[in-house]
């Protein structure tokens, strides 16, 4: 007896449902798993078997009305776990088992693709670097998936500035004013809507991050995201073990007002650098550092909230001890995401004001203040 073809139209449907991967172990079908060529190297599987004498055939009586050849009777697999289902361990492998197999994975397929089931979100990009060239963000939506999808772009980088650099004495200025114009024309109106949740993408100096940070303050709906080297993506990880941030303290008896807090973190910040341009030995200065401080420490988002807790411990400690009249000069080898979260932790209202400085071929150089006088 002939068997029966399963038609176009249902082939076409099992590829849609299973956005042609494997619909047991998730393998891309349409791709070699080890020479990546491209072309169709999916099996389909029957559940209920067409054979008198196939896998699973003494449940064929009781599924004997049911179409073989139906939508829901077969699975796209690939080679190994067809071979797996059907020859090496059938019996582990009932219908009922196969048919919910199949429905889990479908389920997720639909999930991750509807955006009923997604949150829309605002992607906010940002990327100066003051060196005459703009930086690009690429794996933006890879980082939001499957949680998010883009609903808009939104890019606040300063788009004519070929002719800054960072040593020259008006960029920071210019950058700053660029930032804040952009921030109230684009950004403002979006982050007040209630409902609406916006995605930060940023690179550049650590000052104009943190003045990014502290204009979206502490408004709710906002996920920031950090890029990491190895590998270069812009997804959080989960499962790392939680880092320790360590803190220490040099305090001054009489010092001034002039309080330094210094951030080791992607790196070691040197003491002798910042004594170029402010004393370490006449003014209290406070440190959060990590064991090991290197580019790709940041990998979880529990890392990054563990460091926001300890930023507001000594911002608090340091307020208590030398009072509101005091400005805190910060000196960071700090990520991108560290950076903006420090801006949002700023309360224009009762903060001390920040003294931001860059560091740049080897020196550092006074670069934003935000809040308080200028002095």
């Amino acid at each position: 007896m002939k068997r029966k073809v399963i038609d176009s139209n249902t082939k076409l449907i099992l590829w849609s449902m299973s956005a042609g991967r494997c619909e047991k172990c998730g393998r891309l079908l349409y791709k070699h798993p080890r020479s990546n060529a491209i072309g169709n190297f999916a099996q389909i599987a029957h559940a209920i078997p067409v054979s008198e004498k196939g896998p699973r055939c003494k449940y064929k009586h009781i599924y004997a009305d049911k179409d073989i050849n139906d939508y829901s009777n077969i699975l796209l697999l690939c080679y190994d776990c067809h071979k797996e289902i059907d020859e090496v361990c059938p019996d582990k492998y009932p219908p009922d088992f196969l048919f919910q197999i199949k429905s889990d994975f479908e389920l997720a397929v639909v999930k991750a693709t509807n955006f009923e089931f997604n949150i829309p979100t605002k992607v906010i990009k940002y990327s100066p670097n003051l060196h005459g060239r703009r930086m690009t963000l690429p794996g933006l939506q890879n980082a939001l998936f499957p949680n998010k999808y883009i609903e808009e772009t939104i890019d606040i980088t300063l788009k004519n500035y070929e002719s800054y650099g960072r040593l020259d004495k008006d960029a920071w200025g210019v950058e700053e004013k660029n930032l804040i114009g952009a921030f109230n024309k684009k950004i403002l109106p979006v982050i007040e809507e209630q409902e609406i949740n916006c995605s930060i993408f940023a690179l550049g100096p650590i000052p104009l991050l943190i003045k990014l940070g502290s204009l979206l303050s502490n408004k709710a709906n906002i996920d920031i995201y950090q890029l990491r080297k190895n590998p270069n993506s812009w997804e959080w990880e989960t499962g790392i073990p939680p880092i320790e941030y360590i803190i220490k303290r040099h305090i001054v008896e009489n010092s001034s007002n002039d309080i330094i807090l210094i951030l080791s973190l992607s790196g070691i910040v040197n003491k002798a650098d910042i004594e170029k341009v402010i004393s370490t030995s006449f003014n209290s200065s406070y440190e959060i550092c990590i064991n090991s401080p290197n580019d790709d420490f940041l990998r979880t988002k529990a890392h990054l909230n563990d460091f926001i807790r300890t930023f507001r411990s000594i911002r608090e400690e340091i307020i208590s001890l030398h009072g509101r009249n005091s400005r805190l000069h910060i000196f960071g080898a700090i990520p991108n995401s560290i950076s903006i979260e420090i801006g949002r932790q700023r309360n224009e209202n009762f903060d001390l004001p920040f003294v931001l400085y860059d560091f740049y071929q080897g020196e550092y150089s006074r670069a934003i203040q935000i809040g308080g006088e200028q002095k």
